[in-house]
């Protein structure tokens, strides 16, 4: 759901959704202020969560991808924006 997403609320899975979101608009040339606007977060908590989201892409966590595996297109995106 949007609302969980652009919530307070830091359950993982809202976490990891935020985190691929960011990644899929970055890749899509919309800037971190303009990410952190559809959010309602500060640009540089949107750096962070990408820093992350990189992170946790290629230290292989296990949460992250389990979410990534489950879509081939999430996945590809992803392997190319962390790559």
């Amino acid at each position: 759901q949007w609302d969980e997403l652009i919530s307070a609320n830091r359950n993982r899975k809202n976490v990891i959704a935020r985190a691929i979101l960011a990644c899929y608009y970055r890749s899509a040339g919309y800037t971190f202020h303009e990410i952190g606007s559809m959010f309602n977060r500060d640009h540089s908590s949107i750096v962070h969560l990408i820093a992350r989201a990189k992170q946790d892409y290629n230290y292989k966590d296990v949460s992250f991808h389990a979410y990534i595996n489950k879509d081939d297109e999430i996945k590809q995106m992803m392997k190319d924006f962390c790559s």
